[in-house]
């Protein structure tokens, strides 16, 4: 799955018990490209429903100046960073939460400075 993501200096989101940085993507731009049992995982989870540990799924929180609440995220195999005029960086560790959506821009995702840095 491919999505064109805003670095974000001011994300420092991180899964609470790992302390991996989370990076956030638009629901509609992943949704696709999941596993069937990810798929299914998350809408339980979504929908208040008790969800098992062998999902893979963790739920993250989060507090903003509009409100707080839970994302549900995952670690995914591989993410691949591509910035214009540099070499792709691979990246592992780190988690991915869903969102309804972002602030209005060209992009579907989020980065923050700590997934940079790995």
């Amino acid at each position: 799955c491919e999505c064109r993501a805003l670095y974000d200096t001011g994300l420092h989101l991180r899964e609470p018990f790992s302390g991996k940085p989370v990076m956030l993507i638009q629901r509609e731009a992943l949704l696709s490209c999941l596993s069937l049992p990810l798929r299914d995982a998350l809408q339980r989870a979504e929908g208040g429903v008790a969800v098992l540990a062998s999902s893979r799924l963790r739920m993250i929180p989060y507090r903003t100046v509009g409100g707080n609440g839970l994302l549900p995220a995952f670690v995914p195999q591989r993410v691949t960073l591509r910035r214009l005029g540099e070499q792709e960086k691979i990246i592992s560790g780190v988690y991915v939460a869903l969102c309804d959506e972002l602030q209005r821009g060209d992009y579907t995702a989020l980065i923050g400075g700590d997934i940079t840095e790995l």
